[in-house]
């Protein structure tokens, strides 16, 4: 047993170093099919900002994850340039970044355990230690968001950058040629300022670093190293550079800068969050992704955390003058919490992967002092410490594989999270038949957050798509543009509820709210059109196709609903351009290539242009009436295609009994063609009948009726009708003349 120990308390660093990637590859090894969450989509699905590796140093159009940060955004591009966006590039890149940190880190401790001035107290077991403390901090669940949560290698590609400075550092000290080593560590921190804001206490815990167990005295640090530390410090300006380029926030996911920022209650918030970060890193349960946004009431709610925190701050300001050794250590974990516990956060007050480098000066100082207390078993209990983090880290890992198993164990263990609800929900709604489960979520969601617009928003939507909840998906629309106006959407989508429901004034206005927000819709610019001509608003539908042609003039659709819109008000000659377009856009418009066939016969223009038209829109909708009319007005209008004229007369009325038009053309054109008295008598009564307010149809029929002894008193009324529908009328004056004087 004695040999087992020593054997594994002083394996070579070699030896080491492939056994701790070993178990990092294990322990993450079920973590590489997961799929892109919650920051990841924006950044990584939905974002073009990476696909060409020029435009990585670009500022996104919108700020994210990785805005202000061109390691990262590289990073993404490289991942997509080997394999697109396939989530297992992407997680074997985190993994590799998380191994080479946890390498980083056990050179670090290793070379620390070995400095003069422990006197040898950890040299014989300066590489156990190290593996233990390494192994610890790479296996521990509390990384798992750093490495399986993608957009996230922001922290883990910062932590290895930064301790890689340190190690460098420290190996510079070790070096006959410190100049090489030293231009590393200040390269490596220059890297890790283009990574994370975080980065920016490296350069202090550097100093602090040599101050405590290298040289002795910050003056004497300093004056050593003089070019050193101005090279490493000025990286601040880099890191000054992206921060100001960005406005001083992170499109509101820390107040950053602005003036309306809520400094003083977030303050008080970070005394639970330091708590449970501390908690964490020794009892790593439960690990939650995301938080939530909370607030404290009042300074005294603080209490209970604050007096765990403010000891420990205390006890840090102490050691840093009576054990340096431990105050560095101290400084270094608070150091790393500084940035975002004091710069105010909107969305989350509590983030487990910022204790990605805060985790391993805690279990450095726990590792020393286990192995001054317990020097013979200190690696083993390191180890067996790394087992069970591992075997919790594999369960974790498990959580990630899918949006709904993320998302289920967060409002497991954070019912009361109206955001993690409202995500829960979206993963259910991606499910088959889960809509009921993820409404109850939603209507979680809004109760726990009353004013979280997109949750009403997707709640609406889900209420719509049920029979009899329209009036509640009404409601909950209404209460999402109250809430975010500028919800183009949501303005849509309830215009369509009350378009269906008949409430077409409400629905116009909120097309007009769409259309205001972003003139660039313009299926709510030709919905906006639509709803305008049910209401009979004929100019103002004039007006708003005018404006969606202007807009998109290459909108097929647009163009034709304008050529058709001006055609049906009688403004034919303007209506042609526009139905032209649309045709020139997309050459399948059947109705634009209806109406402009129908205008250009109506107007006796191009006459062949306008059969060929008409005739390729029969052949594609045999079955409508309108179509035959007109294409057997063209046929009449052009003197040598009566037969042809006559056939598709006949087919409108046969399609359409009550097409009184129809009629009157093919009575007229059997009349032309010398057809049979009675049908072409029977056709001008059809006629008649159906649209008895034309006064040409009755004086047709009186004519042809005068020709009959018979039928010469019906003959009579026709006549009367049409003079008293136009009194005007010079040749239905004649026949009525002729009638009194056969009469007499």
């Amino acid at each position: 047993m004695k040999g087992f120990l020593q054997t594994i308390s002083l394996p070579r660093p070699v030896l080491a170093a492939v056994v701790l990637v070993g178990a990092i590859a294990a322990a993450y090894f079920n973590s590489l099919h997961g799929v892109f969450v919650w920051d990841d989509v924006p950044t990584i699905v939905e974002s073009t900002s990476f696909e060409h590796l020029a435009s990585v140093f670009d500022r996104p159009a919108a700020v994210n994850t990785t805005s202000g940060r061109p390691l990262v955004s590289l990073s993404l591009a490289v991942n997509y340039a080997l394999g697109g966006r396939n989530p297992v590039g992407f997680h074997i890149f985190n993994v590799l970044v998380h191994m080479a940190a946890a390498l980083a880190l056990f050179g670090f401790v290793r070379r620390l355990a070995l400095l003069p001035r422990w006197a040898g107290r950890f040299e014989a077991h300066a590489t156990g230690l190290a593996f233990g403390v390494a192994a610890v901090w790479a296996l521990h669940p509390l990384q798992t968001e750093a490495v399986a949560y993608i957009i996230q290698r922001a922290e883990s590609l910062m932590g290895l950058c930064y301790l890689l400075t340190l190690w460098l550092f420290l190996r510079s000290m070790e070096s006959p040629r410190p100049g090489l080593w030293r231009t590393l560590a200040v390269a490596a921190c220059a890297l890790g300022m283009t990574a994370k804001e975080v980065m920016v206490s490296a350069p202090v815990v550097v100093l602090l670093f040599d101050r405590t167990f290298l040289a002795g005295s910050f003056r004497q640090a300093m004056a050593s190293k003089r070019l050193f530390y101005g090279a490493l410090f000025g990286t601040w300006l880099i890191l000054f550079w992206l921060v100001v380029s960005l406005g001083g926030n992170r499109d509101g996911s820390t107040g950053g800068f602005s003036p309306y920022a809520a400094w003083a209650p977030y303050w008080l918030t970070q005394f639970p969050a330091v708590a449970t970060y501390l908690k964490l890193a020794f009892f790593p349960h439960p690990l939650i992704f995301q938080f939530g946004t909370f607030w404290l009431p009042n300074a005294a709610a603080a209490l209970p955390t604050a007096s765990v925190v403010v000891p420990l701050l205390g006890l840090t300001v102490v050691a840093f003058f009576r054990w340096p050794e431990i105050g560095f250590f101290g400084f270094w974990f608070f150091s790393i919490l500084a940035v975002t516990s004091l710069v105010p956060g909107t969305v989350d007050m509590i983030v487990e992967h910022r204790m990605y480098v805060a985790l391993a000066p805690l279990w450095i100082l726990v590792a020393a002092g286990l192995y001054l207390w317990w020097r013979r078993l200190a690696v083993v209990v390191l180890g067996a410490t790394a087992l069970a983090f591992a075997v919790a880290t594999v369960a974790r890992n498990r959580d990630y594989q899918t949006l709904l198993s993320l998302w289920t164990d967060n409002v497991a263990k954070r019912p009361d999270n109206g955001l993690s609800r409202y995500n829960l929900a979206f993963a259910l709604q991606c499910e088959p038949g889960r809509a009921i489960e993820a409404q109850a979520q939603l209507e979680a969601a809004v109760r726990l957050i009353p004013d979280f617009d997109a949750a009403h928003y997707n709640l609406a939507l889900l209420l719509a798509k049920q029979p009899g909840q329209e009036d509640r998906a009404i409601a909950q629309f209404e209460e999402a543009i109250r809430l975010a106006p500028g919800n183009v959407h949501a303005h849509d989508n309830l215009a369509t509820l009350l378009h269906q429901r008949g409430r077409l004034d409400e629905a116009c206005r909120h097309l007009r709210a769409s259309v205001q927000c972003d003139p660039s819709d313009r299926t709510a610019w030709l919905n906006l059109v639509k709803v305008l001509e049910e209401l009979a608003r004929w100019d103002e539908a004039i007006d708003a196709c005018a404006a969606l042609v202007r807009i998109h003039p290459d909108f097929a659709d647009g163009q034709a609903r304008f050529g058709i819109l001006l055609a049906t008000r009688r403004r034919q000659a303007e209506a042609i351009p526009h139905l032209e377009a649309a045709l020139r856009l997309d050459p399948g418009q059947l109705g634009a290539r209806f109406f402009l066939g129908a205008v250009l016969v109506e107007q006796g223009r191009r006459l062949p242009e306008a059969i060929a038209l008409l005739e390729e829109v029969e052949r594609k909708q045999p079955d409508a009436p309108s179509v035959h009319f007109s294409l057997g007005t063209a046929y009449l209008a052009s003197g040598n295609r009566l037969q042809d004229a006559i056939a598709q007369f006949t087919a409108a009325v046969r399609l359409e009994p009550q097409f009184a038009d129809a009629h009157f053309d093919l009575a007229t054109a059997l009349e032309i063609a010398g057809g049979d008295r009675t049908d072409v008598v029977a056709h001008y009564r059809t006629a008649a009948r159906l649209r008895p307010e034309v006064a040409e149809t009755h004086y047709r029929l009186a004519r042809l009726l005068a020709a009959d002894p018979l039928t010469r008193p019906e003959a009579h009324a026709e006549v009367v009708k049409a003079l008293a529908l136009n009194p005007a009328f010079p040749d239905a004056q004649a026949l009525l003349g002729q009638l009194d004087a056969a009469e007499e």
